[in-house]
């Protein structure tokens, strides 16, 4: 290992390898790795090593000066370091490998101590303990240094990330899951009353001094928006809104001064892409006080209850006719109990306003950590509540959600209406409404009111996270989808030999916008048959997964790219026929699939180029190697052996992903898009 200030930046490989102490646990996570030369100032010796890279190794060694009572045995010594007895920052630390290759014979012990002289082709090295315990004591430190990396381990958890498994509720989630069943109620008109998932343990007193923070906060906030009218005017309006929508209330001098309270600061977010605000305004709970405590530290965020948008999009292809929607102001449609408004104060003031006024949100609020959590289980409250009213549009509630937006459908336009209409007076019956409506069919956009359709002739999905360089995106008129991309930013500084690589590369990707992906699956009619087709590969590059749907009529055979999957290969060699073994990976992908689909039934062809793969899987485990027999039991227990088949690498679709396409080659390559030409014979 070595740390950051003694490496060339240019010179590291990216990796992530996490360093673990002596029990085990982690300790710290290298993200460089590099190739060095150590020289001997003593002879001609030389030894090319690889270290991780950290930010820092430790602080010093030794941890005291070590006095020359302990070392008048080796200063005659040709010493490595004639300074080691005094306290330093360690460069580098060499692995066992390279200091057994530096070891020389020769070796001195010390008559009054536990030091030692060790030989090596650096010159001498001195390790041991001290005859003066006490120095030790008195840090009360023991430094301890150790790595592993294990190249199975590492490719294991590659493998990982792409597994579906049941999420065991923790704890905490379980006592949030029964806080939520024994407090929510609903009003007379049905909207829903929650109460925030406060830890038991949580001191409120602590929040008391968010107060000045809030008000501190706000004249900054004042200040940015007196030098930006159109941002002012719309912070203004939001806040306008959010009064008149009774969203929040006007606390009175009086009630002012009750305690506990916390206030939480705010900050606008402007969204260039969004079709009815272009700004947010949010609140920040996660904003800690002087007591080192935010509002967030004190709730806890509640189990994920969002459906996977994989699967949602899936599910969504198979409709002749398509509609979306989003629920407006999804958050601020439920109610927060009496007893935790106090929590959830802020302060403000206009412009024609010299007073600070004082007010506290009646709504769940944007911000806080619970807030995704009691809107996803208010909804599905809402169905189990409202099952006996509405048995058709249920499931569209609880499965075709991605959080506040829904993808849904039907096979005709009357079905699509009809549904459309149900689930609109469900969600009513909660005090939800959907707006932004989108469509396929323009028979369907005329049933619908124009103040409650998207303006814009296309749907972007919004994924979760924070830095997307592709956005997914349905144009509705072709019906079809397509990519956008949302922005590329790299604040490295790229070698001279990598940046006009980079530069064609980011230039070409710019035609990815170009691509356009047929939405519907043509899955509908009685007469059709269905196959699952995945195929899988990997190169010392990647590992690649795909999948398609065959769709089968008297008149035509259909060949529809369902979904992919691709991961970069680990930076440490690995055998190919392991990384073969991304045969898990095409398994669970399909087994996401079938669940997402409803497919169970339908028959099923694994294809792989790898002859020694394909033998793997149709083996015993007990009569292969550790690792490999595990892949192989994984792959056996989601797949039948006999839907194992090899196919030519020149027929093989994944060899595409696992060797790579530049953008441009993408657009136009048959074999990625529909597969091999033979899988389209009936």
């Amino acid at each position: 290992m070595g740390r950051v200030s003694c490496v060339d930046r240019n010179r590291c490989s990216r990796v992530k390898v996490q360093i673990n102490g002596s029990s085990g646990d982690k300790i710290a996570t290298s993200n460089g790795m590099v190739n060095f030369t150590i020289r001997s100032l003593k002879s001609s010796f030389e030894m090319q090593c690889v270290a991780l890279v950290l930010p820092r190794v430790e602080n010093i060694t030794p941890t005291v000066k070590v006095t020359s009572d302990d070392l008048a045995q080796f200063w005659n010594l040709d010493l490595a370091d004639p300074q080691f007895n005094v306290p330093q920052v360690i460069d580098i630390i060499l692995s066992a490998q390279d200091y057994a290759a530096v070891l020389l014979n020769g070796l001195t012990r010390s008559p009054i101590s536990n030091l030692v002289a060790q030989n090596t082709q650096l010159g001498w090295v001195v390790f041991g303990g001290s005859c003066n315990r006490s120095l030790d004591a008195a840090n009360n430190i023991i430094e301890c240094y150790h790595t592993q990396v294990y190249t199975d381990r590492l490719l294991r958890r590659f493998w990982e990330l792409e597994e579906i498994r049941e999420h065991t509720l923790t704890r905490d989630e379980k006592y949030v899951e029964d806080f939520f069943q024994s407090t929510t109620c609903r009003t007379k008109e049905g909207r829903y009353v929650v109460r925030l998932p406060m830890k038991p343990d949580a001191d409120i007193s602590q929040l008391t001094s968010t107060k000045y923070d809030a008000v501190k906060l706000l004249q900054h906030l004042r200040r940015r928006l007196s030098r930006d009218s159109v941002m002012g005017s719309m912070y203004e309006e939001f806040m306008n809104d959010y009064l008149s929508l009774q969203h929040m209330e006007l606390i009175n001098d009086n009630a002012i001064t009750i305690s506990p309270a916390c206030y939480l600061p705010h900050h606008g977010v402007w969204k260039e892409s969004s079709t009815a605000t272009k700004l947010r305004v949010v609140f920040n709970a996660s904003k800690r006080c002087c007591s080192g405590k935010s509002l967030n530290d004190c709730l806890f965020s509640g189990p994920k209850l969002q459906n996977d948008l994989t699967s949602v999009v899936l599910n969504w292809r198979r409709y002749r006719i398509a509609v979306t929607a989003d629920i407006a102001k999804m958050y601020r449609q439920i109610l927060v109990d009496e007893q935790d408004l106090d929590l959830k104060r802020i302060v403000w003031h206009s412009d024609s306003q010299e007073k600070l006024s004082h007010f506290r949100h009646k709504t769940v609020t944007y911000g806080m950590n619970c807030a995704p959590y009691l809107a996803m289980k208010v909804l599905q409250t809402l169905a189990a509540d409202e099952q006996h009213n509405f048995p058709e549009v249920t499931q569209i509630l609880l499965n075709k959600f991605y959080v506040d937006d829904v993808l849904t459908g039907g096979d005709s336009v009357v079905e699509t209406c009809r549904r459309r209409v149900v689930l609109q007076k469900l969600l009513q019956a909660g005090g939800f409404s959907l707006r932004k409506w989108n469509s396929n069919s323009s028979e369907v956009l005329k049933t619908i009111d124009s103040d409650h359709l998207e303006v814009k002739p296309s749907h972007e999905f919004q994924l979760e996270g924070k830095f997307h360089t592709l956005g997914l995106v349905w144009v509705t008129k072709q019906d079809c989808l397509t990519y956008k991309l949302t922005g590329i930013d790299c604040n490295d500084i790229l070698p001279e030999a990598l940046q006009k690589e980079w530069v064609q590369y980011r230039n070409e990707l710019k035609g990815i916008t170009a691509t356009r992906i047929p939405c519907w699956l043509h899955i509908g009619d009685q007469d059709e048959s269905y196959e699952l087709h995945t195929f899988a590969d990997a190169s010392t590059h990647a590992y690649a997964a795909i999948i398609y749907l065959k769709v089968v009529t008297k008149a035509s055979v259909r060949i529809h790219l369902l979904m992919s999957k691709t991961r970069v290969a680990p930076l440490k060699k690995v055998a190919v026929p392991r990384l073969e073994l991304c045969a898990t990976t095409s398994a669970r992908l399909l087994r996401k699939v079938q669940s997402s689909m409803k497919l169970a039934s339908v028959p099923t062809y694994m294809w792989s180029d790898s002859t020694t793969v394909v033998w793997w899987i149709r083996s015993d485990p007990g009569n292969l190697k550790d690792f490999v027999a595990n892949q192989v039991h994984e792959v056996q227990n989601l797949t039948a052996e006999s839907d194992w088949n090899y196919v030519r690498s020149t027929d093989n679709p994944a060899d595409c992903a696992s060797r790579g396409l530049n953008p441009i080659q993408l657009l136009s390559h048959c074999l990625w898009w529909h597969g091999p030409e033979w899988l389209s014979h009936s």
